[in-house]
């Protein structure tokens, strides 16, 4: 059987990730249930994350279920107040630019750990995901010289563009 029939008969959970046919009907069922409580809490806040406030109901709801995949790149944005901090000194774009295709001494060690990083899921056996997680890491090492690229980042990272864009 080729290597690309072996992938087609696995089920893949919404990340990309091999899980079993069983797992994949109970994460369902599970997600089903506690979206309704978000659905909930979204429409008390206007579906608006920039009302998102910390309260008692948000810290019992994230505790006990968790933030659906469907808000979390948003909820983690507001609720670590990210999306308030425009003044950042340079945009994620500009930041590439400019140092496209300089070296620093970071680099080396991110071209190394890019296929370990969850080589298991979809996302990042592709060329695009792959070169999505550089960007972002190479980015923040000429933004933040000091620690540049350290161990593990690339999975850190890795989980946000799970969730998020990019940028």
């Amino acid at each position: 059987m080729s290597e690309e029939k072996k992938r087609e008969d696995v089920t893949r959970d919404r990340y990309g990730f091999v899980i079993s046919a069983e797992q994949e009907k109970i994460n369902s069922k599970k997600e089903k249930r506690e979206m309704k409580n978000w659905k909930s809490y979204m429409k008390k806040i206007n579906n608006d994350f920039n009302n998102v406030q910390k309260s008692k109901t948000l810290k019992e709801l994230i505790r006990k279920q968790g933030i659906p995949p469907e808000y979390r790149g948003e909820m983690w944005k507001s609720i670590s107040s990210s999306n308030q901090h425009s003044n950042v000194l340079m945009s994620y774009n500009e930041l590439l630019s400019t140092f496209e295709g300089q070296e620093n001494v970071h680099i080396k060690q991110i071209d190394k750990d890019l296929k370990r990083t969850f080589p298991e899921s979809e996302k990042f056996e592709s060329a695009e995901g792959i070169a999505a997680l550089r960007r972002v890491l190479v980015a923040y090492s000429w933004l933040n010289p000091e620690i540049g690229y350290c161990q593990s980042m690339n999975f850190i990272t890795a989980l946000f563009l799970l969730f998020m864009d990019e940028e």
